[in-house]
């Protein structure tokens, strides 16, 4: 068992390793390199925005994000500000936090060279891809390796099983499959152990307390039926609709390092749950269990290799204590296996890191350009933004859609209706209708339509013709950029 001040060390230059390495990513010459999407991230942080000042998600806005992320982002603009800057280090600080739980948890079940490996691998091979910055995906992942480190005794005490069930039930909140998949890990795993079912029961209990009370409170906001629709029904139905396999594109990192990280990690697992049961390896088991359930748990409705490589995460401690060994003698075949799958994590860790420190600090497509929120490199000048500001005064209200993610907070407005976005073929001919009347009651001057945000919706979808047939009669064109971006006054009453 290492030392705990060995322990300590090792953290704290962890901790200032990753940072350093994150700002490499988040950062260029001091300013931000723009991570957010349209569709995603960047429509979080706009109900992030929102919720900071002073409305209620589901009761003023509703999406089919867990309210995790919302709100975690509404609590940094709140502590330090609507400032981009302060999300890009509140990136950076969720990364740290990741690459902290697994160096905890992996500490637990091997030694050094695996606990530093761990770590390693998700800083390179997956956050440092700039993927999903500022996802709910990845708080969920770092509470789910919290939330296994009270578990890690061969008998958990009742309150640390309950602590262990509570923090992965605030896991839930951001990112709810890979919640339920960890804690279906989990169980199966108390319950394999001799007299833990009552763990089990008390674990699972504990699991439902924090999405309980926030279903709670929200439902009195805004009415149980409306919660259940947009937390629950409308998540699942559109994944179901959408589920398709796809390959996806490697991102800057080889995919073999990728096939290394799923199909590998879940190999580890599956040979850790094989083994004798000696009492040093309860924890390798537990840790097997919950990344086996997190990675069958469908988080997206694109099941890409970056999805998968992010749900195998809670693997990584498995994998690292196998890729080292332990200094335990292996067969030739077992080792030729293990030094191949490092020699492929390795060229991935250096191509990841060589892409990182290259591509970010020297790409000369990008500039810089300054918003009300900040400076930010963006890969070409904004004109859309930049005419918002022009023609609008800090927190006045405007309209952006079909999906336009950071525009209201970039540009220091108010989003002049209850929909943060509408995606094509996700939004009924009536809630287009209902944003049209809000329009109408708000009379925002201005607003922007993004017509590269459209595309095919399948048959007997809703696309969104309604709401964009509906704005044209309201609003006319002042300016077309190129992509398809109009840019929109408020018609002259009385006009045609």
């Amino acid at each position: 068992m290492a030392k705990t001040s060995e322990l300590r060390a090792e953290r704290g230059l962890l901790a200032l390793g990753a940072a350093a390495f994150l700002h490499l990513l988040a950062f260029r010459r001091g300013t931000f390199v723009y991570l957010f999407h349209k569709a995603t991230t960047g429509v979080w942080v706009d109900e992030g925005a929102r919720v900071a000042a002073g409305e209620t998600m589901y009761r003023d806005f509703a999406d089919v994000v867990g309210p995790g992320i919302v709100y975690f982002n509404a609590a940094v603009i709140r502590l330090f500000g609507a400032r981009l800057d302060a999300l890009a280090w509140a990136g950076i600080a969720v990364g740290v936090a990741v690459a902290l739980a697994l160096h905890a948890v992996t500490a637990r079940v091997a030694a050094r060279p695996a606990r530093i490996l761990a770590p390693v691998l998700f800083i390179v091979l997956v956050y440092a891809r700039g993927r999903d910055f500022g996802g709910p995906a990845w708080p969920a992942l770092a509470l789910i390796l919290w939330g296994l480190l009270p578990l890690m005794p061969s008998t958990p005490s009742r309150a640390r099983s309950a602590l262990a069930g509570t923090v992965m039930g605030l896991a839930s909140l951001f990112q709810l499959e890979m919640a339920v998949g960890a804690v279906l890990g989990v169980c199966a795993h108390l319950v394999r152990e001799q007299a833990k079912g009552r763990q089990a029961s008390r674990f699972a209990l504990a699991f439902l307390a924090p999405p309980a009370l926030a279903f709670t409170f929200f439902s009195i906001a805004a009415g149980p039926v409306t919660v259940l629709d947009w937390w629950l029904i409308r998540p699942w139905r559109q994944r179901l609709a959408e589920l398709r396999v796809d390959a996806g594109h490697p991102w800057g990192v080889p995919l073999a390092s990728w096939i290394v990280l799923i199909a590998g990690g879940a190999a580890c697992a599956a040979l850790a749950l094989r083994r004798g049961r000696t009492g040093g390896e309860t924890g390798l088991r537990l840790c097997a269990w919950a990344g086996l359930g997190v990675l069958l748990a469908p988080t997206m409705a694109h099941i890409d290799a970056y999805t998968l490589a992010v749900q195998s995460g809670v693997l990584l401690p498995v994998l690292a204590a196998a890729l080292v060994g332990g200094g335990r003698p292996r067969a030739t075949p077992a080792w030729t296996a293990r030094a191949a799958a490092a020699a492929v994590l390795a060229v991935g860790i250096l191509h990841g890191a060589a892409f990182v420190a290259g591509w970010r600090q020297h790409n000369p497509v990008p500039v810089a350009q300054r918003f009300r929120a900040g400076t930010a490199w963006i890969g070409a000048p904004a004109r859309d933004l930049e005419w918002i500001e022009r023609n609008t005064a800090p927190g006045e209200r405007i309209f952006a859609f079909p999906a336009a993610g950071m525009f209201y907070f970039l540009t220091g407005t108010r989003n002049a209706t209850s929909f943060p976005a509408m995606v094509e073929g996700r939004w009924s001919e009536e809630e287009q209708r209902r944003a049209l009347r809000e329009i109408d009651a708000a009379r925002p001057a201005i607003g922007v339509w993004l017509d590269a945000e459209r595309f095919p919706v399948a048959p007997g979808a809703a696309s969104l013709e309604t709401l964009y047939q509906g704005i044209l009669r309201r609003y006319q064109a002042e300016a077309a950029l190129p992509g398809g971006t109009l840019l929109l006054r408020r018609r002259p009453a009385g006009g045609p």
